[in-house]
């Protein structure tokens, strides 16, 4: 499961971490007696027990734990909040939010992690998450982050998450699910409108680092499913030399950015990829533009990371010269 910030089992209970929180500043009390209980009735116990709990608190003269400030006296909950999420009780959090309790960015990214229910997804939207909002800058709206989950991609489709909704960073659903998700998921969200149109280099991209690729069957898969994606979306009339970055201003001459989805295979070591690419007429004299290199082209790329490619570049290359396109 792609992970998109560290797990609220450990926020926000640090000293002094207001790391996206609703209402900064906000005390919590994780060890104190009815907080441990509310945290554990979520896991098994019913939802009136835990309404008990909180109504006993409200009337609480003086509150102990002591409520949050007049602004938000329910902040003193928002653990419970996360325990609910991670317990998957779309119940328990309905409750808790109907009551004051706020969610944010924190909620959303234990939602998540947890792989919530469609039930505990509703609740959200139910209570104003806007379904095409970026969870953060550099990543994607919620639809990017469940990708290995059909069920779930076909019921937010259906309330109209947009494969193509974009971040400030430029990321969408669809270009994350051409990076990692399986072939049918990236069939899937381009039949609901995922525009192939610059999504070749970024099927080149590293695999995320939290997947595992140690093991080397999973190794392998990924290789196979990744061409898969690949010819799929030339097929599909996919641009093989579109930029990465290119469509958006923020992303744009990223230092990461190897100037072509040919490039990027050849200095990943992903062969198979930049064959392919090279068979469907990929040019080999895109330069380099980033941290590590600069005005290398496919040729240089391949002399320093995937050598035995060359004679294979140079005979594209000179195909590309009179015109042919390399069988």
């Amino acid at each position: 499961m792609v992970s998109i910030t560290p797990s609220t089992a450990l926020r926000p209970f640090r000293k002094g971490d207001q790391f996206d929180l609703p209402v900064p500043g906000i005390q919590y009390y994780p060890e104190h007696p009815l907080i441990k209980q509310l945290n554990e009735a979520c896991t098994h116990e019913e939802l009136g027990n835990i309404q008990a709990l909180v109504a006993r608190w409200q009337q609480g003269r003086p509150a102990s734990p002591p409520r949050g400030p007049p602004h938000y006296p329910m902040g003193t909950l928002e653990p419970t909040l996360f325990h609910a999420i991670r317990s998957d009780r779309a119940d328990v959090v309905n409750y808790l939010l109907d009551e004051g309790v706020k969610f944010s960015g924190l909620s959303l990214a234990e939602a998540v992690t947890s792989q919530a229910s469609p039930a505990m997804w509703q609740v959200f939207l139910d209570h104003g998450l806007d379904i095409n909002a970026p969870l953060e800058d550099a990543g994607t709206s919620p639809l990017g982050y469940i990708l290995l989950r059909e069920d779930l991609i076909r019921w937010f489709l259906e309330r109209g998450a947009d494969p193509n909704a974009e971040s400030s960073f430029g990321l969408t659903p669809f270009l994350r699910a051409v990076g990692h998700a399986p072939l049918s998921t990236v069939a899937l969200l381009h039949a609901a409108g995922g525009s192939v149109a610059i999504a070749v280099p970024f099927v080149c991209s590293p695999w995320p680092p939290n997947l595992t690729v140690s093991d080397p069957s999973q190794s392998e898969l990924n290789s196979d499913e990744r061409l898969a994606v690949l010819r799929y979306l030339l097929d599909a009339g996919a641009n093989p030399d579109a930029p990465k970055w290119a469509h958006n201003s923020r992303g744009y001459g990223s230092d990461f950015d190897w100037g072509s989805a040919l490039n990027t295979a050849l200095t990943n070591g992903s062969h198979r990829l930049a064959e392919e690419l090279l068979r469907h007429g990929a040019r080999t004299d895109v330069p380099t533009m980033n941290i590590a290199s600069r005005g290398e082209t496919a040729l240089e790329i391949a002399q320093k990371y995937a050598p035995n490619m060359v004679p294979f570049i140079m005979e594209c290359g000179m195909a590309r010269v009179v015109g042919e396109v390399y069988p």
